[in-house]
């Protein structure tokens, strides 16, 4: 997987020497001007790269897979930052060149900048999110409005103006007049990433829709929680594997029409069906219990980093859950006793109180099945409980996690609430244990 994470990052920060390459090679009395030549190679990293953006925003599966989709959006955001500040610098050099600038291609900037900016305020975990009546105004926008996927959808959409217009911009200039190449390397890259949008806009809706499941159950598991379970209409599951996720959207005319992304909390190993087990937290987990059994389900899957057969060298695992974060280890310990029922698991399951412990019975009857798993919940508001009590720290995880193991062979996973993720990687970090051996997928970014 490392190999093909460094191909792929070669891929996206060197393909703008394509365009650069020609350019040069067209106007190869530029090389002696050093003004030029940085103009030139911060304009075609500032295009390249803004049409990469549409190829990142798409999730296609064949990168997702090696980075993870949290890694992958959270690129795309600071990526996307990089090459409008490129391109504004790019334009002030060749302005102070040529004295002169194209009004299109300023404009297509301004806008780029305008999408930017409100993606960053509301869709990403950014700087902007600090100042306090900025926050409150957003909350009222996500929180009441339900604007955030409205924004979301409205943003990607209105990108196609700015990029038309700077590729209107490009094939203008004078290395494209004078070279052919370089006008349909330019034209190539704009229609790439504009068959990625047409894909994740329309031709995978439409496999969706062709793809399409049925809601087998729908079961109040505890307080807030549901678990979901749905099978293909025709045909069989997708291949995935146990701690990856899928987006999800239901056709009933009672929710929402919109895709949710939902850890699968099946295992692989058993493909009759899929099941989400989902914690009310929201506009639409709030609604499912008006899904009912027979409704139409689409599926965009699967996808996510998480999991341990990623990591074969991992002798032994440790999985950290904090409330409905368990979602992930439970398909993966499904799988387990299924497929390697003699592999070393611990599981600490940090919860508020005993009613949170969803499927303890199945976990008890795992641990019966597999005899040398165990599993410690660990419970902050339940009084008199006789187990563990409080929040995962230092002396906890000392104590539950690290003591008596081999910390190079030991693979750690943590899934929950943001800020007990940050704790729980840190501390491990903390205490020794390798980058590579801390293992999360973080989307509260």
């Amino acid at each position: 997987m490392k190999a093909k994470r460094v191909f792929w990052m070669a891929v996206y920060f060197l393909s703008p020497l394509v365009v650069s390459g020609l350019i040069f090679s067209a106007r190869p009395d530029g090389l002696s001007n050093p003004g030029y030549v940085v103009s030139v190679l911060l304009g075609a990293a500032a295009y390249v790269w803004l049409v990469n953006q549409f190829v990142i925003s798409a999730r296609p599966k064949f990168i997702e897979r090696n980075f993870g989709m949290d890694n992958l959006y959270r690129f795309h955001g600071i990526m996307a930052t990089v090459s409008v500040v490129l391109g504004f610098v790019h334009s002030r050099i060749k302005e102070s060149l040529t004295g002169f600038e194209p009004r299109v291609a300023q404009i297509g900037l301004l806008l780029f900048g305008v999408v930017v900016l409100a993606g960053s305020f509301f869709l990403v975990d950014s700087f902007l999110r600090r100042i306090k009546p900025l926050e409150k105004f957003r909350k009222f926008l996500v929180d009441r409005l339900g604007f955030k996927r409205k924004l979301s959808v409205l943003l990607h959409n209105f990108s196609l103006v700015p990029i038309t217009l700077i590729l209107l911009h490009v094939i203008r200039t004078g290395a494209a007049f004078l070279s052919p190449a370089v006008k349909w390397v330019y034209i190539g890259y704009f229609a790439l990433g504009m068959s990625f949008y047409v894909y994740h806009q329309f031709i995978r809706r439409w496999l969706m829709k062709k793809n399409a499941y049925h809601v087998v159950s729908n079961q109040a598991e505890a307080k807030d929680v549901r678990t979901l379970t749905i099978a293909p209409k025709n045909g069989k599951v997708f291949d995935y594997q146990p701690g990856q996720f899928a987006l999800i959207t239901v056709v009933n005319g009672r929710v929402q029409k919109e895709s949710h992304p939902f850890t699968i909390a099946s295992s692989p190993s058993r493909p009759e069906s899929i099941s989400f087990s989902i914690k009310a937290s929201g506009d639409f987990t709030g609604m499912l219990d008006k899904v009912a059994e027979g409704d139409e389900v689409r599926i965009d899957a699967p996808y996510g980093v998480f999991s341990y057969l990623n990591y074969p060298e991992e002798n032994e695992l440790v999985f950290i859950a904090g409330g409905i974060g368990v979602t992930p280890f439970l398909s993966m310990l499904r799988y387990l006793r299924d497929k390697d029922p003699q592999r070393k698991v611990t599981l600490l399951w940090g919860a508020r109180t005993q009613e949170d412990l969803v499927r303890r019975e199945e976990l008890d009857a795992i641990a019966a099945d597999m005899p040398h798993f165990s599993w410690i919940p660990v419970l902050s508001h339940e009084d008199g409980w006789p187990g563990e009590t409080g929040f995962f720290d230092g002396e906890k995880l000392e104590r539950l996690a690290l003591q008596d193991r081999d910390l190079p062979t030991t693979g750690f996973y943590t899934c929950g609430p943001p800020i007990m993720m940050k704790i729980v990687s840190g501390t491990l970090a903390e205490k020794g244990v390798a980058k590579e051996r801390i293992h999360f997928e973080k989307f509260a970014f």
